[in-house]
């Protein structure tokens, strides 16, 4: 027997295994960082750790569709009489029963319950005083409330806000004082249109529309930026969209661009913004950095290259090319880093299409061209 192959085949199989071993834990990591990405994902996997946690997953996930649909909202801490260990259950019950369905409402680690209302601040008045009055004979509650964003947009702020303004006994309610220059977010021109689904949102591709990403877009940036994390903008293009419109109609191509949104919108985080700045071209804002927001660019495409869509009669499919820039990386401002994806979205199309690039300094030429396209 010839020992020396043999070792060396022992050898190779060995190796063999082990990089394959390695290359399934990477892949598998990866899967697992994208579902953990998500608000909702992290409903689940904290669900068996911490009713704060789980409670704070849901506050998350709702500041994150704040950038894409600025409803208000309002932040509830309660305690007091009716939050006692041996009533809570029956407590939270007929909170549940007053407040609307989609409201949240959770017992904390720390003996308070938290509510979370899909109200702005001058209608929660109504809703304290019906949950009082069906917990009058519980010995009712002390509640210290906040809304969103006149006290903020993070978890932990609004958190203690709501706990610091939780009244002393005999006062039933107290609402924080708004944070000194707090402006809503997204901006609007008056108070009606913020509950306006239809005034912010494209209705073929249910995203934000053109006019309405260009205002919160900027905010969206700077306000990563104060904070020195980092901001990177997608930019994504329906490759030879035209060629549908021509070939099966304007309505194939209108019933692509709505598959695309919806898919897009399944595919980003809670707290991703998402717009369409042109008839088919996409741009999403995210919390990574360059190297993360260009293997989402190559998921997204990867998702869309296997999607079908059904339009006039027809099963079709379609790919995107796409270009990335980040924040501060190729730019400091939403201007620049919009162009500078751009500018990587014309190199990926002049390079054939169907691929994303990240912005670097050989596309400085198509960076020139691109400058006032679109300017935000």
């Amino acid at each position: 027997m010839n020992w020396t192959a043999f070792w060396d085949a022992a050898w190779q199989f060995t190796l063999v295994t082990g990089l394959s071993f390695v290359a399934l834990c990477l892949v598998a990591s990866m899967i697992r960082f994208y579902q953990l990405s998500s608000p909702t994902a992290l409903l689940a996997t904290t669900a068996t750790i911490s009713e704060t946690l789980r409670f704070q997953a849901y506050l998350a996930a709702r500041l994150g569709t704040a950038y894409r649909l600025p409803d208000p909202f309002c932040l509830l801490i309660a305690t007091g009489p009716a939050v006692a260990a041996a009533i809570r259950e029956q407590t939270l019950k007929i909170i549940r029963n007053t407040v609307r369905q989609a409201d949240v409402v959770l017992a904390l680690d720390d003996g308070t319950i938290g509510i979370l209302l899909d109200t702005s601040r001058r209608h929660v008045e109504p809703i304290i005083a019906r949950i009082q009055n069906a917990l009058t004979a519980a010995g009712g509650l002390r509640v210290g409330v906040v809304s969103c964003p006149e006290n903020g947009v993070r978890v932990q702020p609004l958190m203690a806000a709501a706990q610091a303004a939780i009244p002393a006994a005999g006062t039933d309610w107290a609402l924080a004082t708004p944070l000194t220059g707090a402006e809503p977010l997204p901006p609007v021109e008056d108070e009606d249109a913020a509950g306006d689904h239809g005034a912010w949102v494209d209705q073929l591709t249910g995203v934000l529309r053109p006019d309405r990403l260009r205002r919160v877009m900027p905010k969206f940036v700077a306000r990563y930026r104060r904070e020195g994390e980092p901001v990177s903008l997608i930019y994504l293009d329906v490759d030879y969209l035209e060629r549908y419109n021509d070939h099966y109609g304007r309505a194939a191509g209108d019933e692509i661009l709505r598959g695309l949104g919806l898919l897009l919108q399944h595919q980003v985080r809670e707290d991703d913004l998402i717009g369409r700045v042109s008839e088919d071209d996409f741009v999403i804002l995210l919390n990574c950095p360059p190297a993360a927001a260009l293997l989402t660019a190559n998921r997204l495409g990867g998702a869309i290259k296997k999607a079908t869509f059904a339009a006039a009669g027809y099963t079709l499919k379609v790919t995107i090319s796409g270009g990335v820039a980040s924040c501060p990386e190729h730019g400091r401002t939403a201007t620049q880093i919009f162009d500078a994806a751009h500018a990587a979205l014309r190199a990926a199309q002049d390079r054939g299409r169907n691929m994303c690039l990240l912005f670097d300094d050989t596309m400085k030429p198509y960076h020139t061209a691109s400058l006032g396209a679109d300017p935000f």
